[in-house]
């Protein structure tokens, strides 16, 4: 079962209130692991879970004429898990974030030249705690964590033939080393059809709650040690477009260092997580297009080939990364005629290895390529209210992202969308 609210709310032409909830009640059959060897079974594993979101903001300076903006939010996440086998409960984890940030945009023209200068904080605090019956309490603790970011952003467009966007952001980590990372992207205009495009970044990755401290007994035990993943990453591109379609090929490569693996113990027969010593490369490529043929008709497709090397340790064997597959392609159209709307996707994944640990020793096995087609239509009965339908997983395709776990069959939903305001 889902809520959602959406509102906003001008009460003068330059600025807004708005607020957004969402409400999740959730319930899930699944098989777990045989109790003894840790293996895949037919269990009556299930799951009851509750999420709550909300996020409320105020925003002076809509209207982007105006020379200063401003925007104030805050956020807030609570979420509940409990694990049953068959009826009895086995533990409980209940999570909470809490996020408040402030930004300040300054506009403006020089000389034929136009400039926005963002600087923003962030603050973020998050909460975890676990509960179980099933060892009598063995895994049962309270985490807390917290960060605050600091962003600086200078976007330019020189004329009508370069625009420019660089920004520089420091995390002060409660629990880790602080960081600084830098975005940088260009847009080149060598005509008024053909652009080259291009972007470098840096990012960093926290470890979540359970690689850090999950337990359970006899099974996996987290490494409080674990540093954050560290990325880097540049792509390259060119577009052509006009006044009907478009089309753009991109070349992209990123490195991943300290990243974060499972690795597991022959002499304990625990699993635990780690930091990768070596490299993890991706590089690829990634061709888009876009086409209008008729009025109200949009098509899209892209297609991606990628070849992701992982390496655990430094000076080793660089290994295909699992689960990345080299090929894949998405196919979507959208169109519009008064008050109908019709639009509807179809995503092919290509074939990818996963590690099936079942078998002794662990053996590399593929994963099967699929294609997952989606559909939704809406019809605005009046200006503000809209009957709308959406259809996920269409043609119910059985395939596994991870290997030993089936993914969601065909689903269905309908409803009511009524906006308030003008």
């Amino acid at each position: 079962t889902t809520v959602a609210v959406r509102t906003i709310i001008r009460p003068r032409s330059n600025g807004e209130l708005g607020i957004a909830a969402r409400y999740i009640d959730a319930h899930s059959e699944f098989d777990g692991l045989d109790p003894i060897f840790f293996t895949r079974a037919d269990t009556l594993d299930s799951a009851d879970s509750e999420t709550a979101a909300i996020r409320a903001w105020a925003r002076l300076g809509v209207d982007p004429e105006t020379p200063f903006a401003i925007l104030v939010e805050g956020q807030y996440l609570a979420s509940d898990n409990r694990n049953f086998n068959a009826g009895t409960p086995l533990n409980r984890t209940d999570g909470d974030r809490f996020r408040v940030a402030g930004q300040l945009e300054y506009r403006a023209e020089i000389g034929g030249t136009g400039h926005v200068l963002i600087a923003a904080v962030d603050r973020e605090d998050e909460s975890f705690s676990a509960r179980d019956q099933q060892f009598f309490g063995a895994t049962s603790q309270d985490r807390a964590r917290g960060r605050t970011a600091f962003v600086g952003e200078w976007r330019a467009r020189w004329s009508g033939l370069l625009a420019t966007d660089i920004a520089i952001r420091h995390d002060d980590f409660s629990r880790f080393e602080d960081a600084t990372t830098i975005r940088a992207t260009a847009i080149a205009n060598l005509t008024d059809r053909l652009s080259v495009t291009g972007a470098y970044g840096k990012g960093i990755a926290q470890p979540t709650f359970f690689d850090l401290f999950g337990f359970f007994p006899g099974s996996f035990v987290g490494n409080s040690a674990l540093r954050p993943e560290r990325s880097m990453g540049y792509e390259l591109g060119i577009q052509w477009r006009s006044e009907s379609y478009s089309l753009s090929v991109t070349a992209f490569q990123s490195e991943l260092e300290d990243e974060i693996v499972s690795v597991f113990d022959p002499v304990t027969f625990l699993s635990s997580t780690a930091n990768a010593t070596g490299v993890s490369d991706r590089r690829g490529v990634e061709i888009a297009a876009s086409v209008e043929p008729l009025e109200g008709l949009r098509l899209d497709a892209n297609y991606t080939w990628l070849d992701a090397d992982d390496q655990q340790v430094a000076g080793g064997v660089q290994l295909r990364e699992v689960r990345r597959p080299r090929h894949s392609a998405n196919i979507a159209f959208d169109y519009r005629s008064g008050p109908l709307m019709i639009g509807g996707s179809v995503a092919w994944v290509g074939e990818r290895e996963d590690t099936d640990f079942d078998l002794f020793p662990a053996q590399t096995v593929t994963l099967d390529d699929y294609f997952l087609a989606s559909l939704r239509i809406g019809y605005s009965i009046t200006e503000r209210i809209e009957l709308y339908g959406r259809a996920t997983n269409l043609f119910d395709e059985e395939y596994q992202d991870v290997v030993g776990f089936r993914t969601p069959g065909a689903a269905f939903h309908a409803g009511l969308r009524l906006r308030l305001g003008s």
